[in-house]
């Protein structure tokens, strides 16, 4: 369960945010210890999904796509991953089984996979079997 809120910075500045309805005073509080909140901005990519596209601070570059009306499948390169994390991805939205992303050792096997699996009817499974593959996070 979440509550949309606003609250206001030390400064002033008007800061919107989302919590569990019990925490709404307790977050407005806290953010009169705040001066100000800025979001880090480290080199904006947009990574476009189709019709739309994400910005993000990391350096990413999208190597394969395919969507349609339910979903998208897509290998993503993190040139600059966030706490050593793994650089290459496939990550898959589907609106029936939701958001996955499958980490690889490197951009050919994730491409291979994306090759073999976007147009699977059960690509979340076969994914996991194909080769490079490390590990599957569910989002």
């Amino acid at each position: 369960m979440c509550t949309y809120s606003e609250g206001h910075t030390a400064l002033g500045q008007v800061v919107s945010f989302a919590t569990h309805p019990d925490d709404v005073e307790r977050v407005k509080e806290m953010l009169q210890a705040v001066r100000t909140i800025d979001l880090p901005v480290t080199g904006r990519v947009n990574v476009s999904h189709g019709g739309y596209g994400r910005y993000t601070r990391y350096q990413i570059t999208q190597h394969k796509y395919g969507g349609g009306g339910s979903g998208y499948i897509e290998v993503l390169e993190i040139a600059d991953p966030p706490d050593g994390r793994c650089g290459v991805v496939l990550h898959c939205y589907s609106m029936y089984e939701g958001s996955d992303f499958f980490e690889f050792d490197g951009v050919e096997n994730a491409k291979l996979a994306w090759k073999i699996c976007w147009g699977s009817s059960d690509k979340y499974k076969k994914i996991k079997e194909q080769k490079g593959c490390l590990r599957d996070v569910c989002c």
